[in-house]
């Protein structure tokens, strides 16, 4: 089965999630503050993760077959270094993922 990596389970992730376990075996990177007021979701790995940290993004490189990037950009500023972190991290484990939205 196809690996999803979801950074950011907010809102729109959770909305799409009902479809998205028909398709994908699911892990889903958040802050680890974020994830102690988290309800559990059923046929979802909850991971910690910091996308302002990219020393904690390590572990996910070349684990999923396609991404799911819901995290928001940093509140000030004119750059995402959420977004390039990310990307660092997916460039530098193969496989690479097949899709990334």
């Amino acid at each position: 089965m196809k690996t999803l990596l979801i950074a950011g389970l907010g809102d729109i992730a959770s909305r799409a999630l009902p479809q998205l376990l028909h398709h994908f075996e699911i892990i889903a990177l958040l802050r680890p503050e974020r994830i102690a007021g988290l309800a559990s979701r059923a046929g979802v790995a909850i991971e910690p993760g910091d996308l302002d940290q990219p020393h904690s993004l390590e572990r996910f490189a070349g684990r999923a077959s396609h991404v799911l990037h819901a995290a928001p950009p940093p509140p000030s500023g004119t750059t995402d270094p959420r977004t390039a972190n990310l990307l660092a991290m997916l460039a530098s484990g193969p496989p690479l993922p097949q899709r990334l939205v």
